[in-house]
C-alpha cells in the first residue's frame, strides 16, 4: 500500500486535533474541578452522580419536614403540659373543696380560682405556631370567618372549630343516665320480685329487700334528673334544629314528671319501710318479754306476753303488707321513668348526632407531615383529642366543677369532680407520653439523616468531582505530548509553493 504525504499529513492533523481535545477536557477539569461535565464524559458516573443527587434532594426535603415536626412537637408538648399543669391545680383545689374543713369565703375563692383555670384551657387549646393554631387540625386560620378554633357562645357552649362541643357532652351524659338506670332497674326488678313473693310472715326479710329496692329506685331518679336536665341543655342551644328542640323540650317535661312521680313513690316507700321496721322492732321486744314471761312461771303474765306479742306480728304484717303494695307501685313509677330517659337518650343522639359526625371527622384532622420514604407522623393533635369530647372534656369538666361550687353542692357532688379531673389527667398525661415518644423517634430519624447526607455528599463528590492532581498531572502530559506533535508535524507537513520561491 502506496503511503502518501497527504495521508500522512491527515493522520497527523487528526492525532494532533485528538491532543487538543485532551487539552481542552483536562483544562475544563481543572477550571471547574469537576470531572464530567456533560454525560458523555462519562455515563457510568454521570448515572451515578445523578442517583446521590435524587437522594440528597429527598432527604433535605425530609429533613426540612422532620425539623418543622420537631417544632410543632415541642410546642405542642409545652401546651400539654400546661393543660395537665391546671389539671393538677384544679385537682388539688377539688381536694380542698372537698375536705369539709373550709368556709363560705374559703370556697368562694376556690370557686373563682376555678373559673380563671377554666379559661385558662381556652387559652391553652388555641395556641398558635407561627401564623397557625396547634390543635385545629388542617384549619390552621381559625374557624369560619377567622374566629378562634375554640370558642364559647352565650349560652356557655364550647365550639371547636364552628361545632359544638357542650351538645356531645349533654347527651354521653344521659347516655351515661340511661345506663345506671338500665343497671339499676336490672337489679330493682330481682327486689322487686323477692318481695312480692314473700309472705307478710317473713316481714324482716321484705323489709330488707324493699330498703335494698328504695336505693335502686333512687338511682332510677337520679338518673332521669340528669336526662331531664341534659335535654334542656341541648334543646337550648343555637345549632339545634327547632324540630328537635320541641320533642326534647317535651321529652323532659315527661322524664321530670315521671322522675317526681318516682321519687314521691319511694318517699312513701321508705316512710312505710320505717313503719314496719318499728313494727318489726316491737314485735321482737314482745317475744322477748313473752320468753321472760314463760320462764316465771305466771300464767297471767304469760297470757298477757301471748296477746301482746300476737297484736304486734299482726303490725309488723300489716306493715309488711303495705311496704309490699308500695314497692311494687315504685317499681312501676321507675319502669316509666326509665322508658323517658330511654325516649330522651334516643332523642338526644338524634338531634346531637350530625355535631358528633362532625367532630369524629375534626378528631381524625390532625396535621401530618411526611417524614420519610413511605413514613407519615401526625405532628400535633386535635382539639377534640386535647380537650376530650362528651363528658371527658376538660373545659366541660372545669365548668361543672365552678357551677357545682357557685351553687353551694354538697360533698357528694364535689367528690365526683376529683374522681373525673383525675381521669382527665390521666388522659393528659397519656397525650403527653405519646408527644414524647414521637419527638424521640423524630431525633432519630434527624441523627440518621445527616448521617445519610454525609454519605451521599460523598458518593456525588466521588462521581463528580475532579482528583486535581491527578488532572494538572494529566494535563501536563497531554500539554508536553501536544507540543512534541507539533514539533514533529513541521517535520512531516509538505513545504509550500511559497516556501519553494522564497
Amino acid at each position: 500500500m502506496r503511503i502518501t504525504r497527504s495521508m500522512m499529513t491527515n493522520t497527523y492533523l487528526c492525532n494532533l486535533n485528538g491532543n487538543m481535545n485532551r487539552l481542552s477536557k483536562y483544562l475544563e477539569q481543572e477550571s471547574t474541578g469537576r470531572a464530567i461535565n456533560r454525560i458523555s464524559d462519562d455515563p457510568v458516573r454521570t448515572t451515578q452522580s445523578l442517583s446521590a443527587r435524587n437522594k440528597l434532594s429527598g432527604i433535605e426535603r425530609y429533613q426540612r419536614n422532620v425539623s418543622t415536626a420537631r417544632n410543632l412537637l415541642t410546642d405542642t408538648e409545652e401546651s400539654v403540659s400546661e393543660l395537665n399543669g391546671i389539671l393538677q391545680d384544679a385537682y388539688e383545689k377539688a381536694v380542698s373543696a372537698n375536705s369539709g374543713t373550709l368556709n363560705d369565703d374559703d370556697l368562694s375563692s376556690i370557686s373563682e380560682e376555678i373559673k380563671a383555670l377554666r379559661n385558662e384551657v381556652l387559652s391553652v387549646a388555641n395556641a398558635s405556631y407561627g401564623d397557625s393554631y396547634l390543635f385545629a387540625g388542617y384549619n390552621a386560620a381559625g374557624s369560619s370567618g377567622g374566629e378562634l378554633p375554640f370558642a364559647v357562645d352565650a349560652a356557655g357552649d364550647l365550639y371547636y372549630n364552628g361545632i359544638n362541643m357542650s351538645n356531645e357532652a349533654s347527651a354521653d351524659d344521659i347516655s351515661s343516665a340511661a345506663k345506671n338506670a338500665s343497671d339499676a332497674m336490672s337489679g330493682a326488678s330481682d327486689l322487686n320480685t323477692s318481695v312480692q313473693a314473700s309472705d307478710v310472715s317473713e316481714y324482716n326479710s321484705i323489709l330488707r329487700d324493699a330498703a335494698a329496692l328504695a336505693e335502686s329506685l333512687s338511682t332510677v331518679a337520679s338518673a332521669a334528673g340528669v336526662a331531664s336536665a341534659g335535654g334542656l341543655d341541648i334543646a337550648g342551644s343555637a345549632d339545634v334544629d327547632a324540630s328537635d328542640a320541641s320533642v326534647l323540650t317535651g321529652l323532659s317535661g315527661t322524664v321530670s314528671s315521671t322522675r317526681d312521680d318516682l321519687s314521691d313513690a319511694v318517699s312513701a316507700l321508705q316512710n312505710a319501710i320505717s313503719v314496719g321496721q318499728a313494727a318489726a322492732d316491737a314485735a321482737k321486744d314482745a317475744h322477748d318479754a313473752l320468753e321472760q314471761a314463760q320462764l316465771s312461771g305466771d300464767s297471767g303474765a304469760v297470757t298477757l306476753a301471748q296477746s301482746a306479742y300476737d297484736d304486734s306480728v299482726s303490725a309488723a304484717k300489716a306493715a309488711a303488707q303495705d311496704v309490699k303494695d308500695l314497692s311494687d307501685s315504685a317499681y312501676s313509677a321507675a319502669s316509666a321513668a326509665q322508658t323517658s330517659v330511654n325516649d330522651m337518650k334516643a332523642a338526644a343522639d338524634s338531634a346531637v348526632s350530625v355535631s358528633t359526625a362532625s367532630l369524629d371527622l375534626e378528631a381524625a384532622d390532625v396535621l401530618s407531615l411526611p417524614v420519610g420514604s413511605g413514613q407519615t407522623m401526625q405532628v400535633s393533635i386535635s382539639g377534640a383529642e386535647l380537650l376530650g369530647r362528651g363528658s371527658d372534656n376538660v373545659y366541660g369538666i372545669l365548668d361543672g366543677f365552678y357551677q357545682a361550687l357557685e351553687s353551694g353542692a354538697g360533698s357528694d357532688e364535689l367528690s365526683g369532680y376529683i374522681t373525673n379531673l383525675q381521669d382527665a389527667q390521666s388522659r393528659v398525661l397519656s397525650l403527653e407520653a405519646e408527644v414524647g415518644a414521637k419527638e424521640n423517634r423524630l431525633k432519630t430519624l434527624s441523627a440518621r439523616y445527616d448521617a445519610n447526607v454525609t454519605n451521599y455528599t460523598q458518593m456525588r463528590s466521588d462521581a463528580e468531582d475532579a482528583d486535581l492532581a491527578e488532572v494538572i498531572t494529566n494535563y501536563t502530559t497531554a500539554e508536553t505530548v501536544y507540543n512534541a506533535a507539533l514539533s514533529a508535524g513541521s517535520e512531516i507537513i509538505q513545504t509550500s509553493l511559497l516556501d519553494f520561491l522564497n
